[in-house]
């Protein structure tokens, strides 16, 4: 098993290898604390809005009926209780609801394919809708956050299989924005994401292009910015106001872009293939800076106090975040 930690990353890395990739938890060696994998993470505006809800239901019930026989372990949508096994059956998050569909209900189910919810699993979802209540602030997104393991891209080479499942999640959930491509996995659990996170400080330090994912903390400060970009970005027109709207920054990309449309948006590629980057080595993925200094100004920031890279000095925890933010400045 690869550690990340190693001085150097050899060149011919396979897919295997990278699924190989996981970094143990220190007091407890069985489970894993974060692993390398394919993130989706897409968010949507009004998450009381009952055709929000049956759209992230829609995309759940679909990432199940494809990948439900590796899921091991689920947290009911109403997203209390204790994770219990996956029933054989699946979990019909649209039965749900239907059943539930009104304002003042959550819909925030979690799913993952680990032995324990502790473990970062090469499969998992996370969806979070709140009812308003929760956050009084009508402007909290919703989020749809899955992952995959590399063998995904083995297992369908030269198709665009990744690509063409996530454009379609935009074509459901129609999201103000988003991102996919190489992730730091961890936990679908919060508190056990949160006691890992200083175990992906030195990922996110070394590894421009792996994600770095705490839709949690993003979607609460989140506003009228995006996070950032990926190897792909989902832009909503409204969030590419600012900067002259969709037909301005498509005009300055070029044929290293693939423009993947969806109603009210648009899902951008950069590059032929996602990239890790590695600053050991002064290599950044050139297409994400490209395509990430086109977008700076709609860009977030991290009030004080509040951050989800965490640094080994705490007291650091909002600046290092908002570092790796700008990190292809």
């Amino acid at each position: 098993m690869h550690s990340l930690n190693i001085p150097h990353l050899p060149d011919d890395l396979t897919l295997d290898d990278l699924d190989q990739i996981t970094i143990p938890k220190p007091t407890k060696p069985d489970i894993v604390a974060v692993r390398l994998g394919l993130l989706c993470t897409l968010y949507v505006q009004h998450p009381q809005d009952p055709a929000v809800k049956q759209a992230l239901a829609e995309c759940g019930d679909q990432y199940q009926a494809m990948f439900g026989a590796h899921l091991t372990l689920y947290l009911n949508p109403t997203g209390d209780g204790r994770f219990v096994r996956y029933p054989k059956g699946g979990v019909s998050l649209a039965a749900y609801v239907a059943s539930n569909n009104t304002p003042d209900r959550f819909l925030a189910p979690s799913f993952t394919s680990g032995t324990s919810f502790r473990d970062a699993a090469p499969y998992s979802l996370d969806i979070w809708a709140p009812d308003p209540a929760y956050f009084k602030a009508r402007d909290r997104m919703a989020y749809f956050s899955a992952t995959l393991p590399f063998a995904f891209l083995k297992d369908q080479p030269g198709t665009g299989a990744f690509q063409r499942l996530v454009h379609g999640w935009c074509r459901i959930l129609k999201p103000y924005c988003g991102y996919a491509g190489i992730g730091a996995i961890q936990s679908v659990e919060g508190a056990e994401r949160d006691r890992t996170a200083y175990d992906v400080y030195p990922i996110a330090m070394r590894f421009p292009g792996v994600e770095i994912e705490d839709a949690g903390s993003v979607a609460r400060h989140l506003g009228s910015h995006i996070k950032g970009v990926n190897w792909l970005t989902a832009l909503s027109d409204e969030v590419l106001a600012p900067i002259g709207g969709r037909q301005a920054l498509l005009a300055q990309l070029d044929e290293n872009f693939v423009i993947m449309e969806y109603e009210g948006g648009v899902l951008i590629q950069a590059g032929p293939a996602p990239e890790l980057g590695d600053v050991n080595r002064q290599q950044i993925p050139r297409f994400y800076r490209q395509l990430s200094r086109l977008v700076r100004p709609l860009r977030m920031t991290f009030p004080k106090g509040d951050s989800f890279i965490r640094p080994p000095n705490p007291a650091e925890n909002t600046e290092a975040t908002n570092r790796w933010l700008a990190r292809f400045d």
